[in-house]
């Protein structure tokens, strides 16, 4: 079989042989493009916002410039404004630059007897009880009251430090140590996260693009209608995926040796990159059209993309643990942190390419994706162990969507009932989905919709545990009740249609978590 792989990976180069010295160089150099950019913005900062604003003289801060119709004008003994939204805020910016202006001078003059406070900032990581209440670990913290307090907290703490300390431009603070003042106090940056993030993942994306396209080529001219009768569909595909997961890989660790990360941290990348290839090819599969194809694959990379990105940024937050990239950030190599960051993108994976090998059937059907989807789910669910396995496996899809739709709740007023709603319609949808598989295959609806209820609520639990170390057991049949009563009432209904017992299920489902929210809010 490793030899057949290899044979079709030999030809799937020479197919490409055409963009392999055009394209192959063009998509190299992006990807080293994207990576330069992402270590200049994280060396230099972004600088956007350079002069954005406007005053009549010139002034040591890189946000103003000189014009003859400012947005601020400084005479003898005030400031005049223009009265707009941006004049406004240009005086905001003077006003702190005034101020970082006048700390220096201080700084310069009294040194830190003239900040009777100053504080250092020392993270501490935090652990969950209960689900609610937040434990602080054995860091200590040292006791500041007054101003003999902090001479004495610096003195223990930084004896003859503050001999060295040298202001920086125009900033007020002691560049050197590790005391600032109150007001100087910031979160910290998110876009640096961002970027970081971008700099792992985007390489990898123009590659999976390549074999997207020759995927969708291949499926378009019947090419694996004569390549899986001569060889098993497993060799064909693996064959053909071969090549790019190898440059994804190339790229991937060149990204992370220039982002000055250990190439060992690759096998957090791995995963991902196993689960875009066999994304984009079960996407081949179903599709009927390259533009079919190139629809589902932006609309599910979109939700791939907020999994990846979104929590590497609150990577000080428990649930960022979800996110491989988190893990790289924070340089975590610890077995069960690679489990649980990585588990969903392995068993996502091979549960795609499980569908696309055995897709023969529907490949070349006329039928739209999702009726595609419901009979790759019944020719794979058959009996009762297949269904609790399947409904398990199912779970770190509807994470990655759910988690996806957690998103929408900052965009707009009582955006929490809209992901309530969808949470439960998601939820209800793989369930039903896989019930109705069972059942349309002989087994009975009602223990299919228990079996199913069980997996799902062993999946569910498994990766909130993974997170959050809830202690109340007492209260875990609840959830399961809940379960098992909307699949009940999904099988009740389904005489009336898959999309009404669907509708059913979910309205139960959405009341039900509308409920718990209200009762632990309130």
């Amino acid at each position: 079989m490793i030899i057949t792989m290899l044979e079709i990976a030999k030809l799937e180069l020479r197919a490409r042989r055409r963009w392999r010295a055009r394209d192959g160089i063009f998509v190299v150099l992006l990807s080293i493009l994207a990576v330069t950019t992402t270590v200049y913005s994280l060396s230099l900062g972004v600088r956007i916002d350079r002069g954005i604003y406007t005053s009549n003289l010139k002034l040591g801060d890189p946000l103003f410039r000189v014009s003859k119709d400012p947005d601020v004008t400084v005479v003898r003994g005030g400031v005049i404004l223009k009265g707009t939204e941006k004049s406004l805020a240009a005086f905001d910016e003077l006003r702190n630059y005034l101020k970082r202006v006048y700390d220096e001078w201080l700084w310069q003059r009294y040194g830190y007897k003239a900040f009777p406070v100053m504080v250092r900032l020392v993270r501490v990581k935090t652990k969950v009880s209960e689900g609610v209440r937040f434990v602080k670990n054995s860091t200590t913290f040292p006791k500041v009251s007054g101003k003999g307090a902090v001479e004495k907290s610096v003195k223990r703490e930084s004896e003859g430090k503050m001999a060295e300390i040298a202001p920086q431009n125009v900033t007020g603070a002691p560049s050197k140590s590790d005391f600032l003042t109150p007001d100087q106090l910031r979160p910290p940056s998110l876009l640096d996260k961002i970027l970081y993030a971008f700099g792992f993942v985007i390489p990898i994306y123009f590659v999976v693009q390549i074999y997207s396209s020759s995927t969708a080529e291949d499926k378009l001219k019947r090419r694996f209608e004569v390549l899986f009768t001569a060889l098993s569909p497993e060799e064909v595909l693996f064959g053909k995926m071969l090549p790019y997961a190898v440059a994804s890989v190339l790229l991937s660790t060149i990204a992370l040796a220039i982002l000055g990360k250990s190439p060992i941290y690759e096998v957090y990348i791995f995963p991902v990159i196993l689960f875009l290839l066999a994304l984009n090819t079960f996407t081949a599969m179903i599709s009927r059209s390259y533009r079919e194809m190139t629809f589902l694959t932006i609309v599910i990379s979109i939700f791939v993309t907020v999994y990846l990105f979104i929590p590497a940024v609150f990577s000080e937050f428990t649930f960022g643990g979800v996110s491989p990239i988190t893990r790289i950030l924070n340089g975590d190599l610890k077995l069960w942190s690679y489990v649980v960051s990585t588990f969903q993108f392995w068993s996502m994976a091979v549960v795609l390419f499980y569908l696309s090998i055995n897709s023969n059937e529907v490949m070349y059907s006329q039928r739209d994706p999702l009726e595609k989807i419901v009979e790759l789910a019944r020719q794979t669910v058959r009996d009762y162990p297949t269904l609790f396995l399947a409904v398990f496996l199912s779970i770190p899809f509807v994470f990655v969507i759910e988690f996806f739709t957690l998103s929408l709740i900052f965009m707009f007023e009582y955006a929490v009932y809209v992901v309530i709603l969808l949470i439960a319609i998601v939820e209800e949808f793989f369930k039903g989905l896989l019930i109705y598989s069972a059942v349309r295959n002989g087994c009975n609806g009602y223990v299919s919709a228990i079996v199913a209820s069980i997996g799902f609520f062993l999946g569910e639990k498994a990766v909130l545990f993974a997170f959050l170390p809830v202690k109340g057991l007492t209260y875990l049949p609840v959830p399961l009740i809940a379960h098992t009563l909307a699949s009940l009432l999904f099988v009740l209904t389904l005489r009336f249609g898959f999309k009404r017992a669907l509708a059913v299920s979910s309205a139960f489902h959405a009341v039900y978590d509308g409920v718990i929210i209200w009762s632990l809010l309130r």
